[in-house]
Parts: C-alpha cells; sequence; structure tokens
C-alpha cells in the first residue's frame, strides 16, 4: 500500500509540474538568413491607447493534420503595394442587411467617443499582406459602422457595416483590407468607428499606420496543445505561413506516455532563416532521450528527420543552415532531476559540455577557431547576414558559479570558420533600472527520475561507478541557486540581431533558467523587451512594444525574435505575450498576484510589432548617451496563429524557388533575383546576376543596390540582411 501510494503521488507531481515540459517556454531557438544560391557571403559587412516587400505566402493552408502531405496555397498573393494605384472607394455598408436608416445614422456619426475600443491599439503600425485586424470594443452592440482613409489623401475611402455583435467586434473583408494597404503614403489611416447601443451612436477616431510593403515568408513556433486534428495533449512545432494560416509542421504521432506531458513531444527548434532547414529536439522525459534532429523543410508537414546533431539544444543556425553553433555547459548533468540541469547550467543541454560548431549535415565538430571552453555562449543568435555572433556571456563567476548577467558578440568569418574580437554589448551597469539576483531561486523536483548520464557519459556524481537509470527519487539535483531570483528583469535573454545587424533586440528577465515558468516553479518570471545600439551601446527599453492594456502586461513579453529583411522600410520583432487580446484571449489583467504559469499556459500567444531602423547605414555614428529613444511601435496580435499555448516564433523565408519559376520578388528565389516587368506583379526566377540588384533582390553591399531612379520621396535600397531594402524616416 505504501509504494501505490507513493506512485500516486509521483503521476499527480508528473502531471503538475511536467506539464511545461515538452514546450518549455522557451523551448526553441532560431537560426539565420541565407543558404543556398542566395546567401550573402559570410564576412561583410502606460498601456498603449486602443482606439515590405514582395514576396508571398508559399504554403500553409491551415487545419492541416499530423500526417503527411503536401499544403496547397489559400490565399492568393496581395497585390503589390503602390502608392500611385488608382483611388479605392466603396462603400459595402448593405452587406450588412441593415435598413438604410440604421446605416445612415451610423455615418452621420455620434457626439464624443464613448466606446472602449480593447483592439487594436491606437498608432499600430501593420505591414501589408496579412489578415485584417478584428476591430473589438467592450460591450455588445446593435449594429456598428467603419470608415477608412488616409490623412490628407483621397487614395482611400472604404465604409463597412455589421449588425447586431455581443461581444462586440466588427472584421472588413481581406481583399478590402488589400487595397487599403496597398494605397499607404506612411500617413496615418483614419479609421471612424461607429457604433449603436441603446438608441445612440458613439463615434471613435482611431488612428492607424500601414508600412508601404507585404510581409514575407513563414513563422515556425512551439505550441503546448497541438489543435486538431493533431495527438491531443501533446506539443508541436507549428508553421504559419505569414497572412493564412497556421498548420502543424511536425509532432510527434507514434504512441504517448502514461503521463501525456511528459511526451514523447518536438520542440526546442532552430530554422535557418532562408527556410530551408529546420533543427529540432525529439524529447522523451520518461525514458530520458533527449535527441536532437534535423529535418530539411519543404511544402510537405510531417518531414522525416535527415539526420541527428549530438546535444544541440538551442544552438544558433548559421545564415546557410550548413552549421549550427551549440552551448556549453560546466557541470555534469548525470543525476539530475528529470531532464539535464544543474545550478550552473543552462536547463535541458546535457554537460559537460563546450561550446562548438557542428556540421548539420554530418554532426561533426568542425573545430571552429577562436570558440572557448571558459565561454558557454548560451542563446546564441547569428546576425542575418552570418558575420556577427549574439549570446549570454556564460561564464565561471570566480565563486564556484556562472555569471549569466552579460550579453556579448563576436565576429565570424564563415569561409575560415573563425569567431573574434568577443565584446561585452550589455552589462548589469548599463541597463537603466537593473536589479541585482537577491531571492532564492529553489524549483521543486518535478519528480520523474534522474538523469543517468551526461553528454560525455560522465557518471552519476552521487556513484561514480553508476552510469545508468537511478532509482525514482526526489532528492535528485533541482538546479537551486541561493539568490539566483531578481525582484524584477535582470538577466539578460533570448537575443537577436535586427536585419542590418547594427542592434540587438533582448529580453530581460527575472529568473536564472530564462523561462517563462520552469517544471517546480510555477510563478511567471517577470519579463520585458529590450533594445541595444552596437554603435553607441546605448539601451533602451521598447516600451511602446512591452504595453498593453494593463500594468501587468509590461512584465509579460517573452522570447523575441526578428524578421531577417526588413519589410515596407521597417525591422519586425515577434514575441510571446501574455495579454488580453480585446475579448477573445484574457491575459493576467489588472490583478497584481502573479497567476500559476501552467494554468495561463494557454493564453500565451504570439504579438509582433515594427521597429524604426537606424537613419542611415554608412554615415558616421554622431549619437550621444541619452540620445537613443524607444523605436518600437505599439505591438499587434498576428492572427492565423492557433489558439493554444504559443512560444518562440522564428520567421524564415519560405523554400526558395528554382530557376524560371514564378516569383513576386528575389526573396522567393534560390539565386537572388525577380526578373519582372514593368507594371507586372509576378515575374520569374534567374541565376544572371544583373548589372544591380533591386529592392528585395541579393546583395553583398550597399553599392550592389540600385541607384536611386524615382523622386526624392523614394527612399535609396541599402544592403539588409543580404537583400536590397529601405528604411523609412518618420
Amino acid at each position: 500500500m505504501g509504494v501505490e501510494v507513493s506512485l500516486a503521488k509521483v503521476v499527480r507531481r508528473e502531471s503538475v509540474l511536467i506539464f511545461a515540459l515538452c514546450a518549455l517556454a522557451g523551448c526553441s531557438s532560431a537560426g539565420d538568413a541565407g543558404g543556398g544560391g542566395r546567401t550573402p557571403r559570410a564576412g561583410t559587412g502606460g498601456a498603449p491607447q486602443t482606439g515590405g516587400t514582395g514576396g508571398r505566402p508559399d504554403f500553409g493552408s491551415g487545419g492541416v493534420g499530423p500526417t503527411a502531405g503536401t499544403v496547397s496555397v489559400p490565399v492568393p498573393p496581395p497585390p503589390t503595394v503602390d502608392a500611385s494605384a488608382p483611388a479605392f472607394a466603396q462603400d459595402e455598408t448593405a452587406s450588412s442587411g441593415l435598413d438604410q436608416a440604421t446605416i445612415d445614422m451610423l455615418k452621420q456619426g455620434g457626439g464624443a467617443c464613448s466606446t472602449n475600443v480593447t483592439y487594436p491599439y491606437q498608432n499600430t503600425m501593420f505591414p501589408g499582406a496579412l489578415m485584417p485586424p478584428i476591430i473589438m470594443w467592450e460591450g455588445a452592440s446593435q449594429a456598428s459602422y467603419v470608415q477608412f482613409k488616409y490623412d490628407q489623401s483621397d487614395k482611400v475611402d472604404y465604409q463597412f457595416a455589421k449588425g447586431a455583435s455581443d461581444p462586440g467586434e466588427l472584421q472588413i473583408p481581406r481583399a478590402a483590407w488589400n487595397e487599403i494597404t496597398r494605397r499607404t503614403n506612411s500617413a496615418s489611416l483614419i479609421v471612424k468607428l461607429s457604433v449603436l447601443n441603446g438608441g445612440a451612436v458613439s463615434t471613435c477616431e482611431l488612428r492607424w499606420r500601414v508600412a508601404p510593403g507585404n510581409m514575407v515568408g513563414a513563422l515556425y513556433y512551439n505550441t503546448y496543445q497541438a489543435p486538431p486534428p493533431g495527438v491531443p495533449g501533446q506539443g508541436a512545432v507549428m508553421r504559419l505561413s505569414l497572412g493564412s494560416s497556421a498548420e502543424i509542421y511536425k509532432q510527434h504521432t507514434g504512441p504517448i506516455n502514461l503521463i501525456p506531458p511528459t511526451g514523447p513531444c518536438y520542440s526546442c527548434h532552430s530554422v535557418s532563416f532562408n527556410g530551408t532547414t529546420m533543427v529540432a529536439s525529439y524529447h522523451d522525459y520518461q525514458l530520458k532521450v533527449f535527441d536532437v534532429e534535423r529535418f530539411d523543410i519543404t511544402k510537405d508537414v510531417q518531414p522525416p528527420a535527415s539526420g541527428k546533431l549530438h546535444n544541440a539544444n538551442f544552438g544558433a543556425l548559421t545564415p546557410d543552415g550548413t552549421r549550427i553553433l551549440a552551448m556549453g555547459n560546466p557541470e555534469c548533468t548525470g543525476g539530475s532531476d528529470t531532464f539535464p540541469r544543474k545550478p550552473n547550467n543552462f536547463p535541458l543541454v546535457e554537460g559537460a559540455a563546450i561550446a562548438r560548431m557542428l556540421d548539420t549535415k554530418t554532426d561533426q565538430d568542425t573545430n571552429a577557431q577562436g570558440l572557448s571552453s571558459d565561454h558557454y555562449m548560451w542563446m546564441p543568435q547569428f546576425s542575418p547576414n552570418g558575420d556577427k555572433i549574439v549570446f549570454n556571456h556564460a561564464k565561471a563567476d570566480g565563486a564556484g558559479g556562472t555569471d549569466r548577467r552579460e550579453l556579448a558578440v563576436m565576429d565570424y568569418d564563415y569561409a575560415s570558420n573563425t569567431f573574434s574580437n568577443l565584446r561585452v554589448i550589455v552589462t548589469p551597469a548599463g541597463v537603466p533600472g537593473i536589479t541585482s539576483p537577491s531571492l532564492p531561486y529553489s524549483p521543486l523536483p518535478a519528480g520523474a527520475g534522474p538523469v543517468p548520464c551526461g553528454v560525455d557519459s560522465c557518471p552519476n556524481e552521487a556513484n561514480p561507478a553508476v552510469c545508468e537509470q537511478l532509482p525514482l527519487s526526489f532528492e535528485s539535483d533541482v538546479a537551486a541557486l541561493p539568490s539566483g531570483t531578481c525582484a524584477g528583469p535582470c538577466y539578460p535573454a533570448w537575443p537577436f540581431f535586427t536585419p542590418d545587424g547594427r542592434a540587438v533586440i533582448f529580453a530581460l528577465t527575472s529568473e536564472p533558467d530564462f523561462t517563462n515558468a520552469f517544471p517546480g516553479r510555477d510563478a511567471p518570471a517577470l519579463s520585458e523587451l529590450w533594445y541595444v545600439d552596437l554603435d553607441t551601446m546605448e539601451i533602451v527599453r521598447l516600451d511602446n512594444a512591452n504595453r498593453g492594456r494593463f500594468a501587468a502586461d509590461e512584465l509579460a513579453n517573452y522570447y523575441p525574435t526578428v524578421m531577417p529583411v526588413a519589410v515596407g522600410g521597417y525591422f519586425w520583432v515577434f514575441w510571446t505575450s501574455v495579454r488580453d487580446h480585446g475579448h477573445k484571449v484574457i491575459g493576467r489583467g489588472e490583478g497584481s498576484v502573479l497567476p500559476n504559469a501552467t494554468l495561463e499556459a494557454d493564453k500565451k500567444r504570439i504579438w509582433a510589432a515594427a521597429i524604426k531602423p537606424k537613419v542611415a547605414i554608412d554615415s558616421e555614428v554622431t549619437a550621444t548617451p541619452g540620445a537613443l529613444s524607444d523605436p518600437s511601435l505599439p505591438g499587434f496580435y498576428l492572427d492565423g496563429q492557433s489558439e493554444s499555448g504559443n512560444v518562440r516564433a522564428f520567421a524564415a523565408l519560405n523554400p526558395c524557388l528554382a530557376n524560371g519559376e514564378s516569383c513576386a520578388s528575389g526573396l522567393d528565389c534560390c539565386c537572388g533575383y525577380c526578373l519582372t516587368q514593368p507594371g507586372a506583379d509576378t515575374g520569374s526566377c534567374r541565376c544572371e546576376v544583373p548589372e544591380c540588384s533591386k529592392l528585395n533582390e541579393k546583395c553583398d553591399d550597399n553599392g550592389d543596390c540600385c541607384p536611386d531612379m524615382a523622386d526624392d520621396d523614394t527612399p535609396a535600397l541599402q544592403c539588409l540582411g543580404g537583400f536590397c531594402g529601405f528604411i523609412v524616416v518618420d
């Protein structure tokens, strides 16, 4: 009887504490752009008020189950952004079914705005080619009406109406949204919203902005609960072709463990920015299997593994996906509780191990020069053109622990496989208002037994003669630290370069495990997004992106990633947030008590925001300390994602098209060039190097991009992340 009671306790403990293991609150990492014929040469240079480029989706229909197959293209490519397109004036209010008197009342408008609009936020910047945002407000409505116009422009006058709605919401047709975003002139998009309730009309003016470019590529993210028809209760790697709906890209479809959250499952993925290679971890927390597998990305879902990589969780793929930088860890993980972890290690990475560069096809160490066993290089990411690497500068602290409170960058030369010129970019003293670790970090055991061996078959520390499964014990090492937790964000984590390689966006989190929640530590970490300018080393918090409707939202932002190319003159950051999406997702709200992270796991969603680039690529740096201001704009919900707990979305270009295939821009083509005729929305991929590269065509430096041949209002093309693009100066 005593044994039965103990086993029952084990099962209950596993059910609660291992819930997040198969999508370990950020169990993901990403690689960078390039590869194939289009790889740049390595080594080249308060709550928000609510109130681009070519390319096209190449796959992603949504609702695709976890069986192999080719995905059809459900969404036609949006029209090319063209501010000179003929005026778009359309009144579709009659489609609402409302009587004309009601429509006229809504058009006339009411008095002061008394409608509490909950989404989108005022001054949000949207790119083209995505789904139209759903306007939401508190309470019900008898009818609603919306009119879209650009400020100081007659290019757009679109009107739409809707009947009763409870709760209140309105979304215009996608075809109309495409025509509106096509004609953006970078001025404010004025959205007049009228809501009828109780016989009275409330009229509000919302102001958004639209970037002059269409979003490209796809996002790959982890989800805690794969949507139907996926395997119930199991996580998966999802693929969201931007502008379409998410599909299950890779999920374990065989037998699952008695306790479903213990796997097996796929997570901890990396994706090369050129969209050719994915590396994902296969985890079985009962059998203690922590394999890392390589996949060749195609249009098909459920791809077979094309190889294994030794202990490469959270590694950074090189721009072409041919190499991956695996992290180091100082302690042997034999005897760890449930999964590889030790007080001085990064969780889920076996140890002892040193940072090393692996060939992704052969799993062989390439013996890169410039790496040191003293530097663990946690959460590494390459710059989009592959000439730099950024990482948490974890290293021995001289007192028996690991110092994990700095970010650093190094230069990388692919041809010689050499890392050099290490410099620290974020320090505790350099981040305004940072706190110091002062609270005990002591997660409870997860209860699935100790891990038998480390990556190098190091013996269990408690019994050096044994290297096999030990008896189940709750006394196993849980990586406790006497003063590891901070009262506020203090540990820099999950850094990502902007497309120009001149800045890094990162999270600042309160926990030394760098996750939102951790088995045995169920209170959510406090986390916010930050930005460091690599030219001036100025650091600023991304307040506009961090803010939601409530104060608690500002500390609920995790795992930032960045689109590898500029779109519409802006850079784009994606991150996981626990916040309200109108009335469709309810976040933490106004409560000051932090919730149970396991219970709120399914509230995690992917959000996005525009980042204003630096003014000029080649100009002399003239900024002075203190001059840097928040370059982010308010965030928006990324429509099309699954309605489940979603974390760590990595942006990548779609798998490239061969010479001669139809293309919308060079971003689509393996060689990086798309031949189009004047006035045509599509052309054909070509490998012949042109005299100069057009917008979204391959480049190595600014001199490859075609000179400005239009009027003075057209931004000059610059080489951003290996493709010619432009930046918008507000």
